[in-house]
């Protein structure tokens, strides 16, 4: 029996002010005229031109995650527009390749066939870096292609713009595009380490987030709970491991006698059409393909196969791709 898999497409958070009573001693007035003066004085200051601080929540979501990972000390967190130091950022790469724990970062370089080192202070031009000094977005992107293998590659640029679209074509700045600066603040390196850890490391058939779950079964739960990890049933179906996870698209969900799973990825067609030979390679059934009538450019396709222990005795599986390059994943069983 063939379900219509068509029914199973999924349909698309006072400032109190206090007033004191009037003073009554006899020099209450007179610091009265004084503090306005003041405050007179500071509205010029303010209108002269002088440059004034400019705030921003960039990466104050991927900062919060860090803290939960512990690859940011609550401390270090504390402020998403303070600038991060040589040190903290690559410990933080440090904890974040070793699953928590940067004393447990050769384990992860071993995993993908590294030496089990990587030095995470020195740039690609061989400078080695202060343990002080602030970070620039190059020198981010440089460790960070580093930790995932690309480090030969990474020192062969010439310039900075090179190492912007090495980093772009790994897989950095899909969300929010490549972060440009001379110094980053902590929010904007927890976007990096964050893109970081759903890409896949140079010759590794996982992403980083993956291998990490393998490396420490309790971080593999930490990392499912903070929405790092697509918890995908490999007893049902086969993984989606060639485009990029979205970071909190995953979610699994039963009702009456039936379980869903859902998730979100970049990719390409191509790695679509790799993922649809694994699924005909492991006995799913190409039912039809089709073109959204309310999305132009979106492609949808429906697979099917027999389970036992799915609902019905058949599972099925919905890949809708976007003309953006946005894989949506909806399984039923």
């Amino acid at each position: 029996m063939i379900v219509n898999m068509k029914k199973l497409i999924p349909e698309n958070i006072a400032e109190r002010i206090r007033r004191d009573k009037a003073a009554t001693h006899p020099f209450c007035a007179l610091a009265a005229v004084l503090m306005l003066f003041v405050l007179l004085v500071s509205m010029v200051s303010c209108n002269s031109g002088s440059p004034a601080a400019v705030y921003s929540d960039t990466g104050k979501t991927e900062t919060e995650l860090m803290v939960r990972l512990g690859i940011y000390s609550s401390v270090t967190g504390a402020d998403v527009n303070a600038k991060i130091s040589r040190f903290d950022a690559a410990l933080s790469l440090e904890k974040l390749t070793g699953a928590g724990n940067e004393n447990r970062a050769a384990d992860f370089f071993r995993m993908i066939s590294y030496s089990g080192t990587v030095d995470l202070m020195t740039d690609p031009d061989g400078r080695q870096a202060e343990a002080e000094e602030k970070v620039s977005s190059y020198q981010a992107y440089s460790m960070c292609l580093k930790a995932l293998g690309y480090g030969e590659a990474a020192a062969q640029v010439e310039n900075a713009d090179g190492l912007y679209e090495l980093a772009s074509n790994t897989g950095f700045g899909k969300g929010s595009g490549i972060i440009k600066t001379n110094e980053l603040t902590v929010g904007e390196y927890a976007v990096i380490l964050s893109e970081f850890a759903v890409l896949r490391p140079n010759n590794a058939t996982d992403a980083v987030y993956r291998i990490l779950g393998t490396m420490d079964l309790d971080y593999c739960l930490l990392l499912k709970n903070n929405g790092l990890y697509d918890d995908v049933p490999l007893s049902l179906c086969p993984a989606f491991n060639y485009g990029i996870y979205v970071t909190g698209s995953f979610s699994e969900a039963a009702y009456d006698d039936k379980s869903e799973w859902t998730a979100s990825y970049y990719a390409t067609e191509e790695e679509v059409s790799v993922y649809e030979e694994l699924l005909r390679g492991s006995g799913w059934t190409k039912e039809g393909q089709y073109s959204s009538e309310t999305e132009p450019g979106t492609v949808i396709l429906l697979y099917y196969k027999a389970i036992e222990t799915a609902h019905d005795g058949e599972a099925g599986i919905v890949l809708k791709y976007s003309a953006d390059g946005l894989l949506s994943w909806n399984l039923l069983a």
